[in-house]
């Protein structure tokens, strides 16, 4: 648990569950598909699975309300990679405008300190909304570069120096 910029970072716990599924209820609103049907109940079947077996998954709150939420876990966008990656699966947050940005950033942040910490070799962050690309110029303007599937920053510990 840490504090930057006003956010208090800390793990998601299981008592969470009710303020997640407000977060996103904008996400698994607007952002379904008629094939793809998104609804309240399969939310909460994946928050208790990442809360299971995620190997980060963390909140934020601020001025004590929880408004962003993010998950990930090892996954390599390339199965053929034997780079070790911390991939994110899911940010969340019900921020607008300076303050959405500035979480953004630390949320990214902290997810590239934890790498770091556990010896990932890169940290892997994509994204499939509408504003995918202001989200990838976001990354690039803290140190990650821009693939054409997402967004990728090498730790110190990749193979490549």
């Amino acid at each position: 648990m840490f504090e930057e910029h006003g956010f208090l970072i800390r793990k998601v716990r299981q008592t969470d569950i009710r303020k997640i599924i407000e977060v996103s209820e904008p996400y698994y609103t607007n952002y379904g598909h008629p094939l793809f049907p998104c609804d309240e109940s399969s939310l909460r079947d994946i928050f208790n699975t990442l809360l299971r077996t995620s190997k980060f998954f963390y909140c934020a709150e601020f001025n004590g309300t929880l408004v962003a939420w993010m998950a990930a876990n090892e996954k390599s966008p390339h199965p053929y990679s034997p780079v070790t990656c911390l991939n994110q699966s899911f940010y969340h947050t019900t921020l607008q405008g300076r303050k959405a940005i500035e979480l953004f950033k630390v949320m990214h942040d902290w997810l590239f300190e934890f790498a770091e910490h556990r010896e990932y070799e890169t940290v892997f962050s994509s994204s499939v909304l509408p504003n995918k690309q202001i989200f990838y110029r976001l990354l690039t303007s803290i140190g990650w570069s821009e693939t054409p599937t997402g967004a990728v920053r090498q730790t110190r510990h990749h193979r490549n120096g």
